[in-house]
């Protein structure tokens, strides 16, 4: 149980961070998500959706997100 709190808080301190930073989004969302099965690019086309991309996007080989 303390071990997914941990978890949990450092997920929530790195989309922080990320979000106070936007050089790192297109790198840190597909990141942050390749903690889960599919999650970089549920992140990245959430990402691409905010920035007003209508199509959302993916994560690349080099896991960097690319907007379509």
């Amino acid at each position: 149980m303390v071990n997914k709190i941990i978890a949990l808080l450092f997920v929530l301190s790195m989309i922080v961070a990320a979000s106070a930073s936007p050089a790192l989004d297109k790198r840190s969302s597909c990141q942050l998500g390749g903690l889960w099965s599919g999650g970089g690019d549920a992140l990245c086309s959430a990402h691409c959706i905010k920035q007003g991309n209508k199509h959302g996007g993916h994560c690349n080989k080099k896991k960097v997100c690319v907007c379509n």
